[in-house]
């Protein structure tokens, strides 16, 4: 990161609104525990009032999506994050929202599937070619699997034809991009690009 917190191999720039706390010259435990605490506040609903095993997968699994969702776009590739449930009305979509919020301060631009895997896949390459920031892909019914994506996740970049001609375009890929199910079904491609939490 160079002065004033742009970073030329991103070409992102780091602009902190202010009144932020500081942050510890040498943060210790506590400090770490206090961070993490505000960290989840958002999910806190989710995590608690569970059995000591679930609670501490969720938090572990929130602690992961947060920070990835949070980090993404200094990151050159970042997994896509699945919020999955064995039943509708569990919260996802609302968890969703909330990351893409805590991650660029708006709501992620919503991608619903379409009549078949084809029509997905326009809709997410319209998604990409806009530069969301963050992209949701809102109550998968059918098997995700799309190349676009699962390159845009692994390489930094998407390799897109463009509708109704027979060029392709590549073009950076730094989106969030989430995901919401129930008893999720991915292709084995995407499954390892994929973070999942079960709520």
């Amino acid at each position: 990161v160079g002065a004033w917190g742009y970073h030329a191999g991103r070409g992102v720039f780091l602009d902190l609104p202010p009144g932020l706390a500081a942050v510890p010259e040498a943060p210790g435990k506590a400090d770490a525990e206090r961070a993490l605490d505000v960290l989840l506040g958002p999910f806190k609903g989710y995590i608690a009032d569970r059995n000591a095993r679930d609670m501490l997968r969720l938090r572990c699994g929130f602690t992961a999506v947060v920070l990835t969702a949070v980090l993404r776009p200094s990151l050159p590739t970042a997994s896509a994050i699945l919020l999955d449930a064995e039943v509708a009305g569990a919260g996802k979509g609302k968890a969703a929202r909330a990351l893409g919020v805590i991650a660029t301060g708006r709501l992620p631009a919503m991608v619903t599937e379409g009549h078949a895997e084809e029509e997905t896949e326009k809709r997410l390459a319209s998604a990409i070619l806009a530069g969301s920031p963050a992209i949701l892909l809102d109550n998968l019914q059918r098997t995700l699997a799309s190349s676009a994506l699962e390159s845009g996740l692994t390489e930094d970049y998407a390799t897109i034809r463009i509708f109704g001609k027979l060029v392709d375009v590549t073009v950076p890929c730094a989106a969030l991009v989430l995901a919401t199910a129930n008893n999720a079904a991915l292709r084995a491609d995407m499954l390892r690009r994929t973070l999942p939490v079960r709520i």
